[in-house]
Parts: structure tokens; C-alpha cells; sequence
């Protein structure tokens, strides 16, 4: 499950930031997930609960957005957007494409209170 994996590098990651900022209570993370970065969202809430639990982000809510998936295809130089890492280009039905949106996790923000 690299849900938990991910989950502890939330947790690294907010740690330092605030640590950065000079302290402070932490409210919310908003991460955004692309459709195509192979996470599951809801592992990735749970895991999330299990790793903050005994830390100063055990009280911080977990926001996921997710964030839509695009691809070009090399044949025929489309752009489109995508929801499986499978999708062929809908032009010309070929499935040499390379992915341009969709791949990451990203720390959008930090609230602190």
C-alpha cells in the first residue's frame, strides 16, 4: 500500500514547512491528486489518520482534490483529456501518447490556525 507511504511524506513534509513558518496549529492540508498518479484516495485518507495519530496533525483534516489527467498523442498531435492511464487519443484511437497532466500529488497548501 504506497498510501502509506505517501501518508508519511505528508506528514515529513507539513512538519517541515511549519516548523519553517515558525510554528503554529495546523488546520487543514488541501494535496491535489491527479486521476492518473495511481492513488487511491480513500487508502490515502486512511493511511493518513493512522500516521498523524499521536502528532501535532492529529487534529488537521485531510482535503484531496483531485486534478484532471491530459495526454498528446504522438501520431496524430492531439491534445485530450484523460481518465485511465490506459485511454487511447479519441481522434485516431492509438495508444502511443504521452501523459502531460494528471501524474502528481501535490501539497497545495497549509492552514494554520
Amino acid at each position: 500500500m504506497h498510501e502509506l507511504t505517501l501518508a508519511f511524506h505528508i506528514l515529513d513534509i507539513v512538519t517541515e514547512e511549519v516548523k519553517r513558518a515558525g510554528g503554529g496549529t495546523v488546520e487543514s492540508i488541501q494535496v491535489e491528486a491527479g486521476v492518473l498518479a495511481g492513488v487511491d484516495n480513500e487508502a490515502l485518507l486512511q493511511a493518513y489518520k493512522m500516521v498523524v495519530e499521536d502528532t501535532a496533525l492529529a487534529v488537521a483534516d485531510l482535503i484531496i482534490k483531485p486534478a484532471s489527467g491530459k495526454g498528446h498523442c504522438r501520431d496524430c498531435d492531439m491534445e485530450f483529456m484523460m481518465e485511465s492511464i490506459f485511454s487511447c487519443c479519441p481522434e485516431c484511437h492509438q495508444p502511443a501518447l504521452k501523459i502531460t497532466e494528471g501524474q502528481d500529488l501535490r501539497i497545495q497548501s497549509i492552514t494554520l490556525k
